[in-house]
């Protein structure tokens, strides 16, 4: 059996003097499940800003290995765009992640959780983790090569749960 990916990809690739603006992923929902590989993107990658994605779900996210990407790459010159996500509850297991970036010339975007109940995250042991196998998570960095300010990460929820499996 191959493994099958879904991505929706929505960089900028702009090499043009004038800056750009990225595209927005948008997604209202009853309930979302992003698994398997599945992930958003909207990155830079050229000159020019990347894009936002805005996600309101009515009841519940589940992130099961499933990824969204806000990153501004390296050589590449804007603000990477922000993320937000809201919902009844939100869960992020199986090395799920959200991820702003910049490993270029300018900010990362920005991350904000809202959620009427709750977040949860599953995490791993350090000797699981040692075996290349990585925690979920909300991750924020400059790399490098970037030249800017990592993004600020928002978690609004009536309780957080930050569990790590064995």
């Amino acid at each position: 059996m191959t493994e099958q990916y879904l991505v929706v990809f929505l960089p900028t690739y702009n090499k043009m003097p004038r800056a750009m603006v990225g595209r927005k992923i948008q997604i209202a929902a009853g309930s979302l499940i992003v698994a398997d590989n599945a992930e958003l993107d909207v990155g830079t990658f050229g000159q020019g800003n990347g894009g936002s994605v805005i996600v309101n779900v009515r009841d519940g996210i589940s992130f099961d290995n499933g990824n969204i990407f806000s990153n501004v790459d390296e050589g590449a010159t804007g603000q990477g765009g922000n993320i937000q996500i809201s919902a009844r509850s939100i869960s992020f297991t199986n090395s799920a992640e959200i991820q702003v970036s910049t490993g270029g010339l300018g900010n990362a975007g920005n991350v904000i959780i809202t959620a009427d109940d709750a977040v949860f995250f599953d995490g791993v042991s350090l000797s699981v983790f040692e075996s290349g196998i990585f925690p979920s998570g909300i991750f924020s960095e400059v790399e490098e090569t970037g030249q800017g300010k990592g993004g600020d990460i928002h978690i609004i929820a009536g309780s957080l749960s930050l569990m790590a499996l064995k």
